[in-house]
């Protein structure tokens, strides 16, 4: 007898819990804006999301 193997699942792999982000905030920002962020977010090595993240959270510390 020949074993089958289960195809692969397509797609992204789950998330595990504790790492999903819980909400997600749409926001527009202007061709400016957005130029200025995306450099700010690469000199920092990071995905534009989590420099805007970064900066709320350390906005919000700040209060």
């Amino acid at each position: 007898m020949s074993a089958t193997k289960a195809p692969k699942k397509r797609g992204r792999p789950k998330v595990a819990k504790e790492h999903a982000k819980a909400c997600i905030v749409p926001v527009r920002f202007s061709s400016g804006d957005l130029a200025m962020i995306a450099a700010s977010a690469k000199a920092e090595g990071k995905t534009v999301s989590a420099w805007i993240r970064a900066v709320v959270r350390d906005r919000s510390s700040d209060e």
